[in-house]
């Protein structure tokens, strides 16, 4: 063992992984992902915030009013 792994270190049990599925194909997924999707609170607060931010309008006036739209307009002339 490293001499300068402390006490602790030194003393941890490795992990040891849990029961795997017995399927033929299991789907796995990662720790932030979710099999029922994004909960509907979610999707009304992205909707709310995709609305604040970008008002109607299409996506040409959109862009004109990006800020970053007006640097590229001062930078280009």
């Amino acid at each position: 063992m490293d001499p300068f792994w402390s006490q602790i270190a030194r003393e941890l049990s490795p992990y040891v992984p849990g029961e795997q599925p017995r399927l033929a194909d299991p789907v796995k997924l990662n720790t932030n992902e979710s099999p029922f999707g994004p909960s509907p609170l979610a999707l009304d607060a992205m909707r709310a915030a995709d609305a604040a931010y970008l008002g109607g309008g299409s996506a040409m006036e959109k862009r004109s009013r990006s800020p970053r739209s007006a640097f590229l307009r001062r930078s280009s002339s």
